[in-house]
């Protein structure tokens, strides 16, 4: 039986604290996970782009230049050189 892999993005409507923890899941799973030996984006890469958003996330207070920067590093983290995904079966 062939198997149908199907990409979800349903974590873009995801609240920052929850993007935030799925990324940092996604790149533990990725670490030292033979089935992905080299992913578009490495673990170590993508720790670091969450780890500034985290920081954007924790320093905005919600004046104009706060969130500009929240939005900024969180578009660098969704844009990487590919996404994190749910896959589906």
């Amino acid at each position: 039986m062939l198997v149908n892999y199907r990409v979800s993005r349903d974590f873009v409507n995801d609240s920052d604290s929850d993007l935030d923890e799925f990324a940092n899941i996604v790149a533990q799973c990725l670490t030292g996970n033979a089935a992905f030996p080299t992913p578009p984006v490495s673990p170590v890469n993508l720790a670091a782009l969450d780890l500034t958003f985290r920081n954007a996330i924790a320093a905005a207070t919600g004046d104009p230049q706060d969130t500009a920067a929240k939005e900024k590093s969180e578009h660098e983290r969704r844009a990487g050189d590919c996404p994190p995904y749910h896959l589906v079966l």
